[in-house]
């Protein structure tokens, strides 16, 4: 279970107004933590070089499990939302029972129990059909892909 904190801006399902905080929470069936680097680097024609290392964020591929009807609008009122590149707090690894845990202490900087905060990194989002009832629409269920990276 993850859960994100955003600002209410976009596509609205009508729950929320525009500048409302609302906290999400959904399960994923895919969520790959990952570090992107961003560097520059000269080379003479000699062969040396210089490398300049400007930040290293930690990032995640995010895919939800089926949703159907107010949790999918929910969600992609999350996702129209932040598009505009909205900071939103991600709890990666959240735990509704208790606190959340670092559950990977051989890489904790991946795996970090803390919220943090991000923007998506991803141009854009992905929503796939994956069981469909009937002749399709508000029956069926449907997943979301996206990416997101922690904000400098």
């Amino acid at each position: 279970m993850i859960r994100v904190i955003y600002t209410a801006a976009r596509s609205l399902t009508g729950m929320h107004a525009v500048g409302d905080t609302v906290s999400l929470s959904f399960s994923t069936t895919n969520l790959t933590p990952g570090r992107a680097v961003s560097r520059t680097q000269q080379k003479a024609i000699g062969g040396a070089r210089e490398t300049l290392h400007h930040n290293a964020l930690r990032t995640w591929s995010i895919t939800t499990e089926p949703l159907q009807a107010s949790t999918l609008d929910a969600v992609m009122e999350f996702l129209a939302s932040v598009e505009g590149g909205e900071d939103f707090t991600l709890e990666a690894w959240r735990q509704e029972t208790g606190p959340s845990l670092d559950l990977d202490f051989i890489t904790p900087r991946f795996r970090v129990s803390e919220a943090a905060s991000v923007e998506l990194e991803s141009e854009s989002w992905n929503l796939d059909e994956v069981i469909r009832q009937g002749t399709g629409g508000a029956d069926d269920w449907y997943s979301l892909s996206f990416s997101v990276k922690e904000v400098p």
